[in-house]
């Protein structure tokens, strides 16, 4: 089984477990199932684009221990590696919105293939937008 199908396969499970999480991005029409509630430093969902699945991280710019702003890439060890996409915004809370608004610009960046992003395997952020 290629690692696109174990990595759809590993959304379809939670999307089954828990339908309930399961939201719709409201412009684009992605699934996607927030692992955190929205309003806090942090959100994280299990996002599904074009017949695969991404991991996105939203922090806000005050919870990030290195003061980053900006779009960032890594891959995710594992038995079907998967890409890591992380967006630090400059706003006090993640909201609804904040989330939607990045899964927009890593799309239009290539997400979700890897091949679009300097990213590395492991915790090694790397700069996913050109800028900095």
């Amino acid at each position: 089984m290629s690692q696109r199908k174990q990595r759809l396969q590993d959304f379809n499970r939670r999307v089954e477990t828990s339908p309930s999480d399961v939201l719709i991005h409201l412009k684009k029409g992605w699934r996607y199932i927030p692992v955190h509630q929205f309003g806090q430093a942090a959100c994280d969902a299990y996002w599904e684009i074009d017949h695969d699945m991404c991991f996105l991280q939203v922090w806000t710019h005050d919870s990030d221990q290195l003061s980053r702003r900006g779009l960032y890439a890594r891959i995710s060890p594992g038995k079907a590696p998967w890409l890591n996409v992380v967006a630090v915004v400059d706003a006090p809370s993640v909201s609804r919105d904040a989330l939607e608004t990045a899964m927009e610009q890593f799309a239009a960046l290539g997400a979700p293939d890897p091949e679009a992003f300097p990213a590395r395997l492991g915790d090694t952020l790397s700069r996913a937008d050109g800028e900095g």
